[in-house]
């Protein structure tokens, strides 16, 4: 499950200026993007000169997804070319749904684990 990325972008011109963040249960774009994760976004450009760049930060609604896409929309003026620097998502924290359950069988495979390590 994600809820989030943090985009750090491509310096100067050929850095993406607006975007679409799609979840899908598939690669394949040809039978459409999946599910749009809030809407068009516009990421910050940077100059060529700059020596540090920040993230610019995108949250959507948690959503479980294999796969995702980016629909790529504009730049920031180049005519032949686009890029990015890093895309990282935000997980969303895994919830023990089931955890008593789970903490019984830990503790019932350790005695039995020791109690096989302890016999002569």
């Amino acid at each position: 499950m994600i809820s989030g990325l943090a985009f750090w972008n491509a310096r100067g011109v050929f850095g993406i200026r607006e975007f679409e963040i799609y979840a899908d249960d598939n690669d394949d774009i040809s039978d459409g993007l999946g599910q749009l994760l809030g809407g068009r976004r516009t990421a910050t450009m940077f100059e060529d000169t700059a020596t540090t760049t920040t993230a610019d930060i995108f949250r959507f609604n948690a959503v479980e997804t294999r796969y995702v896409h980016l629909n790529i929309r504009s730049n920031h003026g180049s005519f032949f070319s686009v890029g990015a620097g890093e895309i990282v998502f935000q997980e969303v924290p895994f919830e023990f749904s089931n955890l008593p359950a789970m903490v019984f069988l830990v503790a019932v495979g350790g005695l039995g684990y020791s109690r096989a390590t302890n016999k002569q």
